[in-house]
């Protein structure tokens, strides 16, 4: 279990190292990220802003709500199996 939860962390860490370093650590903001920050991007009105930001909220609401109901099925399917 210990093992498996250093893995975890160690993924985590190096996911998160990425995204830092292809976002400029901050200096260039992706509108996919989930670490977008609407307060970092200076050369855009402020319009496609909000609906940059909203885009972003939603896209990652519906990825969470993905993950989500395919560790439902995935459960479902393992207590069927485990019925057998």
């Amino acid at each position: 279990m210990a093992k498996r939860l250093l893995l975890v962390s160690l993924l985590a860490a190096m996911v998160l190292f990425l995204n830092g370093l292809l976002g400029g650590f901050g200096e260039i903001q992706r509108r996919w990220s989930p670490l977008f920050n609407p307060l970092g991007v200076t050369e855009a009105d402020s319009s496609e802003l909000v609906a940059w930001t909203i885009q972003n909220r939603i896209g990652v609401a519906l990825l969470i709500l993905a993950l989500v109901l395919l560790s439902c099925v995935r459960a479902e399917r393992r207590e069927q199996l485990l019925r057998i």
